[in-house]
């Protein structure tokens, strides 16, 4: 899958973004979980192209406690490579893989992609961002499997950051009401 930086104006930050995200995929090299980078050329970022439903098009209860342990993991394998995320509340970010290792026994895999607004450890808000995708991952425990869902993730969900609360603020008060007057859910 290429992976190509926008045309026109925005060109030139697109190709830097795509260059940076171009590192984090190289942090990331072997994270089972994380599509492989098969480097950068003069047209874009080369990503492995991964078979898989977005989480978004699931419903709750769809999802099994075993994959989100899963994600988990691997969110806790990210972040001890130094790179948090930052954006896994957008659900499309997170795929949904199939296995089937036995006939009859299907198991689901979760894969993290799209790295583009990626920290990393050294960046002042690394600490922030990595704590933005702990509190995601409770957020779809909660939803999908609310039964499971940890002290330490509960926790986290009663008390958001900085950063959340303003992200929170600004869906109400800027967005929610701009696609109200658009006519958008």
């Amino acid at each position: 899958m290429l992976k190509a930086p926008r045309r026109g104006l925005l060109r030139p930050f697109t190709v830097w973004c795509i260059r940076r995200e171009s590192k984090i995929y190289e942090r990331l090299a072997g994270v089972a979980g994380v599509p492989a980078c098969d480097g950068l050329t003069d047209e874009g970022l080369i990503l492995e192209a991964v078979e898989g439903r977005a989480l978004s098009g699931f419903r709750k209860g769809e999802i099994s406690a075993g994959f989100l342990d899963g994600l988990d993991r691997l969110i806790r394998d990210i972040h001890a490579r130094g790179v948090a995320h930052s954006d896994l509340k957008k659900r499309e970010n997170i795929l949904v893989m199939e296995s089937e290792q036995e006939p009859g026994n299907r198991q689901l895999h979760p894969v993290i992609v799209d790295f583009g607004a990626a920290f990393v450890r050294g960046d002042v808000l690394f600490e922030t961002f990595r704590r933005i995708d702990l509190a995601a991952a409770a957020k779809l425990r909660a939803h999908h499997q609310p039964s499971t869902l940890r002290p330490e993730q509960q926790l986290i969900l009663d008390h958001p950051t900085w950063a959340e609360r303003l992200s929170r603020f600004l869906i109400k008060a800027v967005r929610d009401p701009f696609r109200a007057a658009l006519g958008q859910r």
